[in-house]
């Protein structure tokens, strides 16, 4: 661990020129080359308070899950490095000799929507490359969640700051409710799965909640038990950007379908995305139409052995779907898949 660099590490990736980043629950950014032989470090603006949030939140909770900063990163082509805090989302320059937050050099902090209190559950991703509009997209830390796009690069000079979000770089945001406008509570812990313009998020929030699993306990059953029809969370919601009217709207939302912890993927080849769900009590491999969100096939898998944990679903050029256990590895090949 290089010197004065605090915290537990909770992200790493890549950049495009071959360094590996880390990040700290304690706002640590560390650029480490793949020989170990030399770093760089930054730490990230309002760090300074991290660890006695992070102490505050295990008092709270009993574990370590909701740190000043506790999701991964992504990294765009240029070493843009994307990371949330606890109630902001920054771009760190990696220059490939130094860490940067500097606005000469590209760099941002901007702030986000986060009535929670503990922040983003979704690692940032990208949306838009080339010459398209290009974002970098979280689901907050709102009680309904917001999906929120940030323009990626700079803020364009005529765009005018949107009600509702706290800084003008945001692009968008949209109440991922579930197509329900009364509800109070929707929270998601798995990246937005975006593909093209579109951004869609699933739901973690068990159906039902024993009185005595209240509170910090409460998400453990969409992890674990989310395949019984009691704590089975229902639900996926996507929004699109219109480059034209340069809006982000609703765009669909299936209530038949179910994703209780895994990250879903979107196959362009067939134009649908799969997710990890449950039926019946039993874990299934779920296939929606990713233009109109209707459930075009599901696969019955079985029990507690198949349940992703968390984990992303991949589809392969073969077509298998691989994807992480409790207990080990899945790979399934789909037959009768429609299209």
């Amino acid at each position: 661990r290089p010197a004065g660099v605090t915290g537990s590490f909770v992200g790493m990736n890549l950049t495009f020129d071959g360094w590996l980043v880390l990040s700290t629950d304690e706002g640590w950014i560390v650029c480490l080359s793949r020989d170990f032989a030399s770093w760089h470090t930054l730490q990230l603006p309002g760090a300074e308070n991290a660890a006695a949030h992070n102490e505050a939140m295990f008092a709270e909770r009993g574990h370590r899950g909701y740190g000043w900063v506790r999701t991964s990163m992504c990294v765009d082509d240029a070493n843009g490095i994307y990371v949330n805090s606890l109630d902001h989302l920054h771009k760190v320059i990696w220059t490939g000799s130094q860490l940067s937050l500097e606005a000469s050099q590209g760099g941002w902090s901007a702030p986000y929507r986060n009535s929670n209190g503990t922040g983003s559950g979704t690692t940032p991703c990208l949306m838009g490359f080339g010459d398209e509009d290009r974002f970098v997209v979280i689901g907050d830390g709102d009680a309904v969640v917001n999906i929120t796009l940030f323009w990626r690069d700079a803020v364009p000079p005529e765009w005018e700051q949107l009600e509702g979000a706290p800084d003008r770089r945001i692009a968008g945001l949209g109440r991922a409710d579930m197509g329900d406008p009364s509800r109070e509570a929707m929270q998601t812990e798995q990246s937005i799965t975006v593909a093209g313009y579109g951004a869609m998020t699933v739901n973690n929030e068990p159906a039902s909640v024993p009185e005595n699993l209240q509170g910090r306990a409460a998400r453990l059953l969409a992890f674990f038990l989310g395949h019984h029809d009691r704590y089975r969370p229902v639900g996926l919601h996507k929004f699109e950007w219109d480059p034209v009217g340069r809006s982000f709207g609703h765009a669909w939302t299936n209530t038949d379908a179910s994703s209780p912890n895994s990250v879903p993927c979107v196959s362009t080849a067939t134009n649908l995305v799969y997710t990890c769900g449950a039926r019946d009590e039993r874990w299934t491999i779920e296939a929606i139409d990713w233009e109109s969100g209707e459930t075009r096939h599901t696969w019955t898998v079985g029990g507690s052995q198949f349940n992703t944990l968390g984990s992303a679903v991949t589809v392969d050029p073969a077509g298998h779907v691989l994807y992480g256990t409790m207990f080990g590895k899945t790979r399934l090949r789909l037959r009768g898949l429609p299209g």
